[in-house]
């Protein structure tokens, strides 16, 4: 955020669901941000695009920014065939995963304009049709640390990860390989796992070492205030990034980023070999490993690693230049041209069961509210209470179309090597 100190009003709509969707606690861990909650307790898809529609209709906004909820953009789609919104639909992909860039084709043509932190998912969102003139590129940025004072030679290397304790784009479980590699080599090193997902039980399951502490979620403050400053190396091990905000976030303050060399890393190009960070091969964590320890037995090149991984995301990537990029693009888009708007919807809304399809001239929106009501006063059924409330994709392409889009997005990443 910072659009705020600028005169803006930002408004996070928060979806809510019994199980993988926790507005509370988000709403706990940021009491700072203006927030709406959408509830989408065991709401089929159109019940759920419907509870979206009627919170955009509520609150009309300028800009409207969806972002990994997939049946938000389907809400917006559908508001626009309508003509009952009037305000910028924004198309924002803070990922490259084939998923994203496939139901970006669907949705790019109801977008006005797309705001995007990765250089190369802003080449990807013109790959689907949106023109290059509405395609915005605004990398993330942090707020500026001091260098922290490098560690004592004598206690062990303190390594860390940050962020989803995911394995389809994050890797996690790439950890386990890791520890034994360390293990193995008789490290002195200590690992702590910050973050939480459907991986987390898993990974503490088969990690035993005492050389490991899984923290779960921590908040953005106290990362920057107590962690940061006592990390030495901060490791991803992604398949794909659109960015890496974490990475930067931990450079800031002069911890060494360790990372896969993902989908997405050459593009934006601030991790830089033996300059600003070491990488590895995706996956190879033995090749990991011998980076850890080379790191471990020669402080002197880590602490010259950490001085210019600080310096250059001092100059590159202060916050103030993310929210200045982000009011260049939504403020410039009143002057980009009127795209034609299409006359059907990316998809037809899925009913599944409920009233709204068993009984034909029934208003959706009154089957809508008979579930609210009922699992208000009875509860939702056991069997509704797991699994992602809110999907991330549509899942409307199948394997062949996704791996080639796989092979493109890295295919546009290898070019910016050459």
């Amino acid at each position: 955020m910072g659009l705020e100190k600028r005169g803006w009003d930002p408004i996070v709509a928060l979806v809510h669901g019994p199980t993988t969707n926790d507005s509370v606690g988000y709403k706990a861990a940021h009491p700072h941000l203006h927030t709406v909650t959408i509830d989408g307790s065991a709401m089929t898809m159109g019940a759920r695009v419907r509870e979206v529609m009627r919170t955009i209709k509520r609150l009309q906004p300028d800009f409207y920014i969806p972002l990994t909820v997939i049946d938000a953009h389907d809400a917006v789609c559908a508001l626009k065939v309508n003509d009952a919104f009037a305000g910028q639909y924004v198309l924002s992909l803070h990922g490259n995963l084939p998923q994203q860039i496939a139901d970006a084709t669907l949705f790019q043509q109801f977008a006005d304009l797309s705001v995007n932190p990765g250089a190369l998912t802003c080449r990807l969102v013109e790959w689907t049709g949106m023109p290059k003139t509405h395609v915005f590129h605004a990398p993330n940025g942090t707020e500026l640390h001091n260098l922290r004072t490098p560690s004592d030679p004598q206690r062990p290397l303190r390594l860390a990860y940050v962020g989803r304790l995911t394995d389809e784009d994050k890797r996690v479980m790439d950890i386990v390989g890791l520890v034994s590699s360390l293990d193995a080599m008789s490290q002195n090193y200590h690992l702590d796992v910050v973050g939480n997902g459907p991986c987390e039980e898993n990974l503490r399951s088969r990690i035993k070492s005492q050389s490991v502490t899984f923290h779960g979620f921590i908040n953005s403050d106290r990362l920057h205030d107590e962690f940061y400053p006592e990390w030495d190396v901060l490791l991803m091990f992604s398949q794909s990034e659109a960015f890496g905000i974490s990475l930067i976030e931990a450079m800031a303050h002069g911890v060494v980023p360790v990372s896969s060399t993902f989908t997405g890393s050459s593009s934006e190009g601030f991790l830089i070999e033996n300059e600003t960070a070491r990488l590895f091969p995706i996956g190879d964590m033995a090749a990991c490993a011998e980076i850890v320890r080379q790191l471990n037995s020669d402080r002197a090149s880590l602490a010259s690693l950490a001085r210019r991984s600080h310096q250059y995301v001092s100059t590159n990537y202060p916050w103030t230049r993310c929210i200045d990029d982000w009011e260049v693009a939504l403020k410039g888009s009143e002057h980009l041209p009127s795209r034609s708007k299409p006359k059907a919807i990316p998809r037809q809304l899925d009913e599944g069961n409920s009233l709204a399809s068993r009984i034909p001239l029934l208003p959706p929106v009154l089957s809508d509210y008979y579930y609210k009501l009922k699992h208000r006063l009875c509860g939702i059924p056991e069997s509704m209470k797991h699994g992602e409330e809110w999907p991330f994709h549509t899942n409307c392409f199948d394997a062949a179309a996704l791996a080639e889009i796989r092979a493109l997005t890295a295919e546009m990443d290898q070019r910016c090597v050459a």
